[in-house]
């Protein structure tokens, strides 16, 4: 009697629409054979150099260099372990399709399955397939990890960590997050909207790949009131703009008033190099949304680019404008708030919105120019087709914003 297991990549299986090869597992049993499609990461076509038929692995270097792959060679390792053990067993085995149904722990033989809990399955997702996506920006990572950081936290709370899906309550998590449960101080609705909604994207995707049946959100819908964000006046943007600061501080100013002046998004500039600004415009894919931006930069814009053309920062890095960290950045815009008796808690995101504010009142209305400019998406396909936007609209909206942004002043 001649047992025997195969991983394999089936390269007869690829992916029509991203080329991507699956992985299959082939059982042997007396003369019967059973297959099945592997529930794990695919692969391209480049990797399969690396792979050896006779260990069923990838070699050890590709292992080491990059993640998912280790991921990989561990799962083939969880499924020849669970093979080699029920052969040991005395166990009786009819067909393979039994065997191949216990290694994938489709358990027939043991009535103690092991229930994974609902943080270890959102956990394991983040870990196999956010953190090596390499089309998400760092941003995004981290917002996710932060996320389950704080569901983590609230489930210890409760002592539900080992809990499942089907004893989630939404709107408790909700509770905890808006109360001072392991806070400093209690947090903003819209900043728990803003986890809630990480949280969502992660159950969704694993709904879609039919890796968690249950949707613990579904039936508990969690309303909160849109809150009217804080913006800059006029006055306190041009306190800023005039403020006669140091040499430390002026990368940081200028870094705010360029995004102040185009509503591009702190990644978004970090990135810029000058060879996407092209006769005074851009055309970039934002790093948050991969929706694509266009505008004419205002003067006021690239005239702070061309301050720092000959820097030696952005020389290295082949950057518009230097580059500095994020936590630095917010910390310094406190910093230059309060020298300009600003009472805002001042960050990043207050750019963004004065741009926006910025293009209302520069008589920039047009709906598909206006987020064709801040980078939005258009919804309707209708829209898509037919309202499209030229050049000339953007350049008339960029004459029309070094207007305003010419006639602001502190009065």
């Amino acid at each position: 009697m001649k047992t025997s297991m195969k991983i394999y990549p089936n390269q007869r299986k690829k992916s029509t629409k991203n080329s991507k090869i699956p992985f299959y597992l082939r059982i042997i049993h007396n003369g019967k054979k059973s297959e099945a499609r592997l529930n794990v990461s695919e692969i391209s076509e480049e990797y399969l150099k690396k792979w050896s038929q006779e260990t069923q692995r990838f070699n050890m270097k590709l292992s080491r260099e990059i993640e998912s792959i280790r991921l990989l060679n561990n799962k083939f390792q969880f499924f020849e372990n669970r093979f080699n053990l029920l052969l040991n067993s005395q166990t009786k085995i009819d067909f393979p399709s039994k065997l191949r149904n216990y290694i994938l722990e489709r358990d027939e033989f043991s009535n103690n399955k092991e229930v994974i809990s609902f943080y270890n399955i959102l956990n394991n997702h983040f870990k196999k397939r956010i953190l090596t996506d390499q089309e998400l920006s760092i941003g995004t990572k981290k917002n996710k990890r932060k996320a389950l950081n704080h569901l983590q936290n609230f489930l210890s709370f409760k002592n539900m960590i080992e809990s499942t899906e089907k004893e989630f309550n939404a709107h408790d998590f909700l509770d905890y997050l808006i109360s001072n449960h392991g806070n400093k101080k209690p947090m903003k609705k819209v900043s728990a909207k803003a986890i809630i909604k990480d949280i969502k994207t992660l159950i969704n995707d694993l709904i879609r790949r039919k890796e968690l049946s249950i949707n613990p959100f579904l039936g508990q819908t969690i309303k909160i009131k849109h809150q009217i964000q804080p913006t800059l006046t006029p006055s306190e943007f041009c306190a800023i703009r005039d403020f006669n600061c140091s040499s430390k501080l002026m990368v940081y100013k200028d870094l705010f008033l360029v995004m102040c002046y185009t509503g591009l998004s702190y990644t978004d500039i970090q990135d810029l190099e000058p060879r996407k600004i092209k006769d005074g415009e851009i055309e970039i894919q934002r790093n948050k949304s991969s929706i694509i931006t266009r505008q004419y930069l205002p003067k006021q814009a690239l005239n702070i680019f061309k301050k720092y053309s000959n820097h030696i920062e952005t020389n290295i890095y082949n950057r518009v404008i230097p580059k500095r960290s994020l936590d630095k950045m917010n910390l310094n815009l406190k910093l230059i708030s309060a020298k300009c008796s600003i009472e805002h808690n001042l960050s990043t995101k207050y750019a963004r919105r004065f741009f926006r504010a910025s293009l209302n009142k520069a008589d920039i209305r047009e709906p598909n120019l206006v987020k064709t400019m801040m980078g939005h998406s258009i919804h309707k396909d209708m829209d898509k087709h037919y309202l499209f936007v030229d050049n000339k609209m953007l350049l008339e909206a960029k004459e029309k914003l070094e207007l305003y942004f010419n006639n602001l002043s502190t009065n």
